[in-house]
């Protein structure tokens, strides 16, 4: 079994990562909707395996939390969930500080294929 942690503002997205993930034998740290509370949890000892981590969040962005874990905690896979861009995607994360990306909307096969692909452990970039 492999630990997922879900950083989404939307309820519905962060609805159906994590309720996918737990129907596919994972297990939730926690969904959150923005990074002071994932960084909370991140600093209470609580990493995850797996990331699930939206760009736009309310209070501080998305990308700074990925540029934390990078820097302490770099065997978390992080898969960016995100509405923007490639470009968009590029610009606010140009050190690449993530593993994938899902681009909304996305399905619960595509969400599936990309989660295992890194829960597995086969790894990926």
């Amino acid at each position: 079994m492999s630990s997922f942690m879900v950083v989404e503002d939307d309820l519905s997205v962060r609805f159906l990562v994590k309720e996918t993930l737990k129907y596919l034998g994972h297990e939730e740290i926690v969904s959150v909707d923005n990074v002071e509370s994932a960084l909370g949890y991140l600093k209470a000892g609580k990493v995850p395996e797996l990331m699930f981590l939206d760009l736009i969040l309310p209070g501080e962005p998305g990308y700074s939390l990925a540029e934390y874990v990078r820097e302490n905690h770099p065997e978390v896979r992080i898969i960016i969930v995100t509405g923007l861009s490639e470009e968009q995607v590029m610009r606010r994360l140009p050190g690449r500080n993530y593993d994938a990306v899902l681009y909304k909307p996305f399905d619960h096969r595509q969400l599936k294929e990309t989660a295992e692909r890194f829960l597995s452990g086969g790894g990926g970039k």
